[in-house]
């Protein structure tokens, strides 16, 4: 038997202290990656008096980590930088969300029998033909992709219609229509159930701002592998890296490292996990601009390096004791088309009007960059789009080169470093548009 690797999930929440796990708030589709964990086997020299082979070897401290790869989405990101940074989100909401409401109706007046429901490709139980809307909830609430609390259905009962308002995790959602399923009614004239979507569900529209912060906050990892091959739940981790990136002729892409202290196998999977379902995007709604002005970039990529150390094991245990936080480190690359030698003067030699290096500090200036879905939140016409923007004052250019190729057109790859020389102010602000009332 084995066990296939597209089946799974992996989700993240934001703890309010160490120690102390919380449910996964957002979960995220992966093209690869999982944490796993990392441990020695601890095995000693041969001893004088014995012989050339190992007599015995033991297991060492574990410490968990691995990487993720995803296409970004707009929920992900907002969740994966607020934990990287470690500033707490400023929402403001805009639009507030619509609930969905469904309406079953009954005609042809059945006598006996009963219908199901399928909502999607789940099969309620049989219900009966005169079943109240108390009778019908409690058969959708069943189902693992609704759950208790994310369906309410009206007062009435059948052949009077029966009115399914989504709520809880579903508040703002837009699913497919339930389907019935009517083939086990009996009597009446040819009784039929349809089933119309009154109002459709549309999602808030949120602005959410993230500023970095000196400590970042710990998260709880949630990660099935495979349909039935494990589950585990990661306490006590923390974000270390993230990276985003795109090229002019594709996706946006994302990678995530996070490192936790504690594990536990055999952990409930979430029956119907929040999955960010938000739209992905693609290089041509990026852009990238430098004092203001767009860059002519074919690529580029953001990093975050918290420099998280991972290695600290205690004296009487076997797992980390502490996450310290080092450095942190950012870096912006742009493959860049020059329109002539400005730029590259200026990274050379310091500033923009010479003509020969200078000693001193590096040429800086505020580079910005914008990524935004082709989708608007909730389908809505000239509306608003799922949107990251990330602000960074001050960034020193660093030095690069300039090499032709044959008939190639130039080209050159620049970092732009990331800079606070003022302590009162933000190294960076990002600013997350999307259907989220709040980021945790």
């Amino acid at each position: 038997m084995s066990f296939g690797s597209q089946t799974g999930q992996v989700g993240f929440g934001v703890q309010s202290v160490k120690g102390t796990p919380v449910a996964a708030t957002r979960f995220a589709r992966l093209r690869s990656g999982g944490l796993g964990g990392d441990r020695a086997l601890l095995i000693p020299d041969p001893e004088i008096g014995g012989n050339r082979d190992v007599a015995l070897a033991y297991l060492g401290p574990v410490a968990y980590a691995g990487d993720y790869a995803f296409y970004p989405r707009s929920e992900m990101i907002a969740l994966l930088m607020r934990a990287g940074l470690g500033g707490a989100s400023t929402d403001v909401a805009g639009a507030a969300a619509i609930n969905e409401v469904q309406t079953i109706s009954q005609t042809g007046t059945p006598t006996g029998g009963t219908f199901t429901i399928t909502f999607r490709g789940q099969t309620t139980t049989p219900i009966a033909y005169n079943a109240s809307g108390a009778t019908v909830q409690a058969a959708l609430q069943a189902l693992s992709l609704i759950g208790t609390g994310n369906v309410t259905c009206g007062a009435t009962t059948l052949p009077t219609a029966i009115v399914c308002t989504f709520a809880g995790t579903l508040i703002g959602s837009n699913p497919p229509a339930f389907t019935i399923n009517y083939s086990g009614l009996t009597g009446g004239t040819t009784p039929t159930m349809t089933v119309a979507t009154t109002t459709p569900g549309t999602p808030a529209v949120g602005t959410h701002t993230i500023l970095p912060a000196d400590t970042i906050p710990w998260v709880t990892i949630e990660e099935r592998v495979g349909s039935t091959f494990e589950s585990y739940r990661y306490t006590d981790g923390k974000v270390n890296t993230l990276k985003l990136e795109c090229a002019a002729d594709g996706y946006f892409m994302g990678s995530a490292g996070l490192v936790a202290i504690s594990q536990i196998s055999g952990f409930t999977a979430q029956a119907a996990p929040a999955w960010d379902l938000t739209p992905m995007m693609v290089g041509g709604s990026v852009d990238v601009k430098f004092n203001g002005v767009s860059l002519a970039a074919k690529s580029f990529s953001f990093e975050l390096n918290n420099n998280l150390e991972t290695n600290d094991f205690r004296l009487g245990s076997i797992v980390v004791g502490d996450i310290t936080e080092k450095k942190r480190d950012f870096k912006v690359t742009a493959e860049y088309r020059p329109q002539d030698s400005t730029l590259w003067k200026a990274a050379m030699f310091g500033t923009t009007g010479l003509t020969a290096p200078q000693a001193g500090p590096a040429y800086q200036g505020a580079v910005q960059i914008n990524v935004q879905s082709y989708e608007t939140i909730g389908g809505i016409v000239a509306g608003t789009p799922y949107r990251l923007t990330i602000d960074i004052p001050s960034c020193a250019v660093t030095p690069f080169k300039t090499a032709p190729n044959a008939d190639d057109v130039i080209s050159t790859s620049i970092d732009f470093i990331p800079l606070r020389p003022d302590p009162l102010v933000p190294i960076m602000t990002v600013t997350v548009v999307n259907d989220l009332a709040a980021v945790n």
